[in-house]
């Protein structure tokens, strides 16, 4: 049983866990990585599909207790407006490729940001932000949170 407090931006989270006003937050890597290195905070478990790297390397995932149907990936998506020609969706979906391929992207984005280098094109990620809307559709009626 838990008490689910909403706050308007991760900052503000950090700030109650650590002035132990809430007992615990949910952080994306990047938001919480500098408390984490201090020893501010304690990270007790990752969304991630697989063990995250460098200070999160021994933070077991959801699917490691037991849980595996429990995995949120730190997406980063660029979106336009639903009327947007399909030409232009594919310009951008090839253009975005091409980046993520590259090694600046790989080293100064992916490796120090601690994230999972997966790019999807436009339909899948459509597809990924409807399952995780089901998903926590069902878990917050689960839990008694909407009807």
């Amino acid at each position: 049983e838990f008490t689910y407090v909403l706050f308007n931006s991760s900052g503000e989270v950090m700030s109650a866990v650590l002035g132990g006003h809430v007992d615990v937050g949910i952080f994306n890597t990047t938001e919480c990585i500098g408390q984490v290195e201090a020893g501010e905070v304690i990270p007790i478990v990752a969304f991630a599909a697989k063990r995250l790297g460098g200070v999160f390397a021994d933070v077991p995932t959801f699917g490691e207790l037991g849980y595996p149907e429990i995995q949120v990936t730190e997406v980063r998506a660029i979106a336009g407006p639903p009327d947007m020609p399909a030409e232009a969706v594919k310009f951008y979906e090839e253009l975005l490729l091409k980046v993520t391929e590259t090694e600046e992207w790989k080293r100064d984005y992916i490796q120090r940001n601690l994230l999972v280098d997966t790019y999807m094109n436009a339909a899948d990620t459509q597809a990924y932000f409807e399952d995780m809307i089901d998903l926590n559709i069902r878990t917050f009626r689960e839990v008694g949170y909407i009807k």
